[in-house]
């Protein structure tokens, strides 16, 4: 989960494609999608301390949606969760 979120922090953000597609298990899932939060809001405060994690890369586009996010490389995420 470390590397997806310096992964994710460094891939642009706004008004971009949404390429990306996450498959997690169940236990990555919180700090997977905390991360993915983080950088459609611009507020990591709910991050757990990282001083290899790369700053948040400015928005494409200074429009934000009406929730006040901007869009991110991610398109979805798949829970795994194995029976």
């Amino acid at each position: 989960t470390v590397e997806f979120m310096r992964w994710v922090f460094v891939q642009p953000r706004g008004d971009v494609a949404q390429s990306a597609i996450v498959v997690a298990g169940w236990r990555e899932a919180k700090p997977i999608l905390d991360a993915i939060l983080a950088v459609a809001t611009g507020d990591t405060s709910k991050l757990r301390p990282d001083a290899r994690r790369p700053q948040l890369r400015p928005t494409v586009t200074a429009e934000q949606r009406g929730d006040g996010g901007t869009r991110t490389v991610v398109q979805s995420v798949i829970l795994y969760v194995p029976s």
